[in-house]
């Protein structure tokens, strides 16, 4: 799959959907009507740039991440983060135009983040993967559980309350998921650890700061910093818990300047 080709069609989508949006909204200004129909258009728009400015924001890191032994968790990071941005666009759209509704539109977003979760939570087995092959089937293991749980958990949260999943032996797959999933963890961190203290020189070798997979020395210009997982993540938090708080926020202040009364 071709990353930067799916990048550029992601940012043009969104552009596209600016400029659509922007057109009706001149028409809708000139034409002099202000209604239920002006105030999502308006949303669509503030959506529509919020978005994109996160996005730009999301790959002008991608840049900055060195070659090392951190590259691939952190890259793998980004992409995510990005495919979490624009479902959550989408999702914000459809709940601007009340194609999902009521409580929904945040229960999907507590859904993404529970996704975010299970995307750090492999982060640092990504790391330790290509230190220590024999590790690699439980750290698979440990994707695989990874998995299962923040698809199980992301489902039960946008599930209709009236199917009372958590009470029943779904709930109770969870929880086995997890047991499983810790124990592996600390199976993996456990074994490990042994192996860098039998292996002195390969702690040595990873607290070694590097350029582009070379050692530097102290007096040697580190620039640009090397991306941190975290930034990223922080970065999509404020995008899925951001955007639905200030469009609720000022979607009432709309309703009560122009008295749609409408939800977003």
């Amino acid at each position: 799959m071709n990353l930067e080709k799916t990048r550029s069609i992601i940012i043009k989508i969104l552009l596209a959907t600016l400029v659509l949006t922007a057109a009706v909204a001149v028409g809708v200004i000139l034409i002099g009507s202000v209604s239920d129909m002006f105030g999502r258009v308006i949303w669509t728009l503030v959506a529509g740039v919020f978005y994109l400015l996160i996005l730009l924001g999301i790959m002008s890191t991608i840049p900055h991440i060195n070659e090392g032994r951190t590259h691939r968790s952190t890259l793998f990071v980004v992409n995510s983060t990005l495919a979490l941005t624009c479902a959550s666009y989408l999702t914000s759209i459809l709940s601007i135009w009340t194609v999902i509704d009521g409580d929904m539109p945040l229960r999907i977003h507590a859904a993404y983040i529970v996704l975010l979760l299970g995307i750090l939570y492999a982060t640092p087995f990504i790391n330790i993967e290509p230190v220590y092959n024999k590790l690699r089937p439980y750290i698979y293991g440990v994707y695989t559980f990874i998995a299962i749980s923040s698809l199980l958990i992301a489902f039960g949260i946008v599930a209709p309350s009236e199917w009372d999943l958590w009470n029943g032996f779904f709930g109770r797959l969870i929880a086995a998921s997890f047991v499983i999933l810790i124990t592996l963890s600390m199976v993996i961190t456990v074994i490990y650890h042994l192996y860098l203290q039998q292996h002195p020189e390969l702690r040595a070798k990873m607290t070694v700061a590097t350029i582009d997979g070379r050692p530097v020395s102290s007096t040697e210009n580190t620039h640009p910093q090397r991306t941190s997982p975290w930034l990223v993540a922080a970065i999509i938090v404020a995008v899925l818990f951001g955007f639905p708080m200030l469009l609720g926020f000022f979607g009432g202040i709309m309703s009560f300047m122009f008295g749609t009364g409408s939800r977003w």
